[in-house]
């Protein structure tokens, strides 16, 4: 892991590394670490293999985060989903541009957090930011455990996210509920940080059913100044 970051090293002596740190502390602090009020612009190179399936998937794409909330991801290969573009103004608004049909398409809530565009990755889940969308419940000290529970009804019931005060308060592995069970576990690793941001350079999603996606970072902007129209619905298609 690179060398933190003076604000890196002063979370590292902050009351929520203490012994009896309480679930929100932990909670307000991995918040922090991760630069929820930062804009970034993220490349990825994609890995993906559905269970089932008899060969590996390699995608490429672009994601761009405002201030923690919206999202734009634009597919840059293979040929078959290069522009394909999808839109996150929140967890219920989720729009996506498909260049076959040449039209933007509002699409269900639930696939924002479901297998999509061939990956396991779901819309809402490339940024890590919409954590915020739960309430942290309880923190195991001893596994190092956050319990965080959705604020309302939604995809997921619950989270448990392995965050380690000695590792900056940045989440490695994070298990996603729902009322059935455990649906799948990602991994965050080779963490590296910016000033107040902190950004894994290799995420895995593996499902319960033996699929599996990778996310490798090659290269990272922040505090990137982006218009409105960037994350318009209107300007979607272009």
């Amino acid at each position: 892991m690179r060398t933190p970051t003076l604000f890196a090293a002063l979370l590292l002596t902050a009351p929520g590394a203490a012994l009896g740190a309480s679930a929100d502390k932990i909670f307000m602090d991995m918040e922090t670490a991760l630069g929820l009020s930062q804009t970034q612009v993220l490349e990825y190179a994609v890995i993906s293999k559905l269970a089932g399936a008899k060969t590996e998937t390699p995608l490429s794409e672009t994601v761009k985060i405002d201030a923690g909330q919206r999202m734009r991801q634009e597919f840059t290969a293979p040929k078959d989903l290069k522009g394909t573009r999808i839109l996150v103004l929140s967890s219920t608004q989720i729009y996506v541009y498909l260049p076959a049909f040449g039209k933007v398409r509002r699409i269900a809530s639930a696939t924002g957090t479901r297998d999509f565009m061939g990956t396991l990755f779901g819309p809402l889940e490339y940024g890590l930011s919409r954590l915020s969308d739960y309430d942290a419940s309880a923190y195991d000290e001893t596994a190092r455990k956050l319990t965080l529970t959705a604020k309302s009804p939604g995809n997921y019931s619950k989270l448990e996210v392995i965050v380690d005060p000695a590792k900056y308060f940045v989440p490695t592995r994070i298990d996603y509920f729902t009322d059935a069970g455990l649906l799948k576990t990602e991994t965050l690793e080779k963490y590296t940080c910016k000033e107040q941001v902190c950004s894994p350079a290799l995420r895995t999603m593996t499902a319960k059913d033996g699929g599996w996606t990778t996310l490798e970072r090659k290269s990272w902007k922040t505090g990137v100044k982006f218009s409105d129209d960037e994350f318009s619905k209107r300007t979607l298609e272009k």
